[in-house]
């Protein structure tokens, strides 16, 4: 037998629709967000030591007196990283 799909269910749907389209919607911005975290350092870091982009004093500050552990943001930077997460944060007027 096919179990129906019951009333009370739809309102459940409906709700987490909403919420993976609201948390698709923050994924997809075109900006670096931080709550207090940690990933704008690692960027930064990441962009100081990327042999791909250009140099930045504001990155190369940043990664003088990064507190964090090196690796992450090495390999970020070593493997291009630092320059895709720079292309997608950056808008047309910062640039």
């Amino acid at each position: 037998m096919v179990q129906r799909w019951s009333l009370p269910r739809w309102p459940e749907i409906v709700v987490w629709s909403l919420l993976t389209g609201l948390a698709f919607a923050w994924s997809a911005s075109d900006y670096l967000p931080d709550f207090g975290g940690d990933a704008a350092v690692y960027w930064l870091t990441a962009n100081h030591w990327s042999p791909y982009g250009a140099p930045s004093p504001m990155a190369a500050e940043i990664a003088a007196t990064s507190k964090y552990p090196l690796l992450y943001p090495a390999l970020l930077a070593m493997f291009g990283g630092a320059l895709a997460c720079a292309s997608r944060t950056m808008s047309p007027q910062d640039s």
